[in-house]
């Protein structure tokens, strides 16, 4: 999320967000405390351009294991985190 609340992509950057979160640039909004479940975090100092982002409502996560794959389906609406499933192969 910006710093006005809108909901922006998704990352794979992990070191981007951890040094955001250390040097107070963002905080965490929810998600992060099961294994698997989706982190979500405000950027403090940025604002998203509308024209340039998408309004992603459903979001599949996979999580790759040594023995298992986790997948889990979660509702984005009005800057809540849902879990509607989580299974496991």
């Amino acid at each position: 999320m910006d710093s006005q609340g809108n909901i922006g992509h998704p990352t794979k950057r992990c070191k981007m967000v951890r040094q955001l979160l250390k040097k107070g640039k963002a905080k965490v909004i929810a998600g992060g405390v099961k294994k698997g479940q989706p982190l979500l975090i405000q950027l403090l100092d940025k604002v998203f351009d509308k024209s340039k982002t998408t309004d992603a409502k459903f979001r599949i996560n996979i999580i790759p294991g040594y023995k298992h794959i986790n997948y889990n389906l979660v509702k984005i609406h009005k800057n809540h985190i849902e879990l509607l499933l989580s299974w496991e192969i």
